[in-house]
């Protein structure tokens, strides 16, 4: 299983937020997938350990703009030595917090907390209904950009 340490303006693990696309797929191993996501992407996404890591990308040449990493495949993501997919929630969220509050009018909040100071993006599929329900307690993606990137999203 490999890890990658997620760093808030700066990249996750070999992947540098603002790097060329072809610097970012030197640093990282092996060949990447690339699809388009997204409605009108200006460039295919970049996706490694089976999609678990992907790289999207802006401008011309394209940067990276922001990082997504989703958990359940053979990567894990650190945010200051927190495992995000193995962290409940809460905690999660709480750990974010002591860096930079997350925005609280969110219309998807409890499925997803963005951090604006951060740029920083956690999310999950459902919230559980019971204590006894695994899926869910954690998130599933951890997502990082460029600064701005949340405001942007939000206008």
């Amino acid at each position: 299983m490999t890890e990658y340490e997620v760093i808030p303006h700066v990249g996750v693990g070999p992947a540098k937020l603002g790097a060329l696309r072809i610097e970012v797929r030197a640093a990282m191993p092996g060949e990447p997938s690339s699809f388009s996501k997204g409605l009108e992407p200006d460039h295919e996404t970049d996706a490694w350990h089976n999609s678990a890591f992907q790289v999207f990308y802006t401008g011309d040449p394209p940067r990276a703009e922001y990082i997504e990493l989703s958990g359940g495949c053979d990567i894990r993501a650190f945010y200051k030595r927190m495992s995000v997919f193995d962290t409940p929630a809460d905690e999660a969220v709480a750990m974010v917090e002591r860096d930079a509050p997350y925005d609280r009018n969110n219309p998807e909040l409890g499925y997803s907390y963005s951090f604006p100071a951060l740029d920083l993006c956690l999310w999950r599929e459902i919230i559980p209904d019971s204590p006894d329900t695994e899926y869910g307690l954690a998130f599933c993606t951890i997502g990082i950009g460029v600064k701005g990137y949340c405001s942007k999203l939000s206008v």
